[in-house]
C-alpha cells in the first residue's frame, strides 16, 4: 500500500529539490520501500495538473501477518531541516477488511 508522496513545488509551481527520505525505524511484520516518481500539482488555484518528481513509500506486510505494525520515516527539507513521520498500520487478512494507515 502507498503511504506517502513526497515533492517539494514552490510558490512560481516549479519543482524544487527533492526532499530526503531515510527509513528510521523499520517496520517489524513487513517491509517498507522508497521510490522515485512522479506527482500531479493538486492546489486547485495554482499549480493544477503540473507534474514532478516525487519519492513515493510504500509498505508491504509479511504473508500471512495479521495485526498491528509500526514503522517511521524522517523527511529531510532544504536549508537541513528534519521531520520524524510515525505510522501505524492494522493489517487484516479477513475479506473485506484490507490494509489500513
Amino acid at each position: 500500500m502507498r503511504v506517502g508522496i513526497y515533492t517539494n513545488i514552490r510558490p512560481d509551481c516549479a519543482s524544487g529539490p527533492l526532499l530526503a527520505i531515510r527509513l528510521v525505524t523499520a517496520s517489524t511484520h513487513g517491509a517498507v520501500s522508497v521510490k522515485r516518481g512522479y506527482a500531479q500539482g493538486d492546489q486547485p488555484q495554482k499549480c493544477l495538473g503540473i507534474e514532478v518528481p516525487a519519492f513515493v513509500a510504500f509498505y508491504r506486510a509479511a504473508e500471512d501477518f495479521n495485526g498491528a505494525d509500526e514503522f517511521e520515516l524522517e523527511i529531510g527539507f532544504a536549508g537541513g531541516r528534519k521531520r520524524l513521520q510515525h505510522f501505524r498500520v492494522n493489517i487484516s487478512t479477513k475479506p473485506g477488511r484490507g490494509q489500513g494507515v
